[in-house]
């Protein structure tokens, strides 16, 4: 099987959802084009619910609807496209407030390389980027791109605005496993994370004299 080429053997196919395959090879060739016919395969299977989903502009978790937005840049590297989710701002207002940070979103970033994706958070809460079904909604977003339009599942980015940079605070642990890297813009940590901020501040303003000298202790 591994001795033909990757574009001429008949691809992997799989008769159950869970299989162990172990194969030792010389060849590290053997390795990559092994995984190209896994993710064909899984690809095969998926393409047409992911352009079903991504077209109607909406995905769906349970009883939550998350609107999404997405544009395409540059070419298509080696490996994949680049994949960044861009969450906006706002948080526990009205409907329309949080609609117009979902715009502004849209146009934020143009990344040189990559698919750009704005989704509409499902709620209008203070906390409506990193309830429960987020991450549900967050994996078949993944699973949608890296199926429709070769989104490189090791290359995803996440990043948020204000009430989106809590929802980075909150996601990237909880699904480190997805992203390549993440980051926090204005963002604000809730719990023991905002606990922690305000003991710092509250550290550093008692270091402060009255004329406002930072004095710090020496050692005894």
């Amino acid at each position: 099987f591994l001795i033909e080429a990757a574009g001429v053997r008949t691809p992997v196919a799989f008769d159950t959802d869970e299989q162990l395959i172990t194969i030792q090879v010389d060849q590290p060739s053997f390795e990559q084009d092994l995984l190209h016919d896994v993710v064909q395969a899984w690809r095969a299977e998926h393409v047409e619910q992911a352009r079903e989903e991504l077209a109607s502009g909406e995905l769906r978790h349970g009883d939550q609807v998350m609107p999404l937005f997405y544009s395409r840049h540059g070419e298509i590297p080696p490996g994949g496209r680049s994949l960044y989710i861009s969450m906006h701002g706002g948080g526990n207002a009205p409907a329309r407030v949080n609609d117009s940070q979902w715009e502004n979103q849209k146009r934020l970033y143009r990344p040189a390389e990559g698919i750009y994706v704005a989704p509409r958070a499902p709620t209008n809460t203070w906390n409506l980027w990193h309830q429960a079904h987020i991450d549900g909604l967050f994996d078949r977003l993944i699973e949608n791109f890296v199926a429709l339009h070769d989104a490189n599942p090791n290359r995803v980015y996440l990043m948020g605005c204000s009430a989106g940079g809590d929802g980075v605070y909150q996601l990237a642990p909880r699904m480190a496993d997805r992203f390549a890297a993440a980051a926090k813009i204005s963002g604000e940590a809730e719990g023991e994370g905002r606990a922690v901020r305000d003991a710092v501040r509250q550290h550093l303003s008692d270091l402060l004299g009255d004329d406002g000298i930072l004095c710090l202790p020496t050692a005894p």
